[in-house]
């Protein structure tokens, strides 16, 4: 399965926000493990900098933390196309747009995200941590039968 991590989730791991860290953190292992293949952005990741780069008050950490990120997630990024169609989208939220866009262009199966209500609707339907490690998990049980 191939998923867009969204840029609240990444927070979430490496910021190790509660309630939301053990199913993430459990979403990650997954992407270590090779049983899910997780994407992101380079627009995701500056958010993430930035926001850890406030709160840490440290440019290194931050940037450790985004290259150890980088070594989990394929890192993509839109295109111009991605960009216009973006304008044709029923929201208003132009990253939550490029987002969904990106997905729709790489073919992925789910935006792994806890606003899920931001994507809707989307061409890639998204879904909670929790979810996504639900659906792993029946999908690894159907094989197994």
């Amino acid at each position: 399965m191939r998923v867009y991590i969204d840029t609240n989730v990444i927070i979430d791991l490496l910021a190790q926000r509660e309630p939301f860290y053990k199913d993430v953190f459990k979403l990650f292992e997954k992407i270590a493990d090779n049983h899910l293949i997780g994407y992101t952005s380079v627009k995701s990741l500056s958010d993430v900098y930035y926001v850890l780069h406030r709160t840490m008050h440290s440019h290194e950490e931050a940037g450790r933390m985004i290259v150890r990120t980088m070594t989990l997630l394929q890192v993509a990024d839109n295109t111009d196309f991605d960009l216009l169609r973006t304008f044709s989208c029923k929201t208003n939220d132009f990253e939550d747009n490029l987002i969904t866009q990106l997905s729709s262009r790489l073919m992925l199966d789910y935006i792994v995200s806890r606003n899920v209500k931001d994507f809707d609707p989307s061409f890639v339907k998204a879904i909670t941590p929790k979810e996504c490690l639900d659906i792993l998990e029946l999908s690894q049980l159907s094989a197994e039968q």
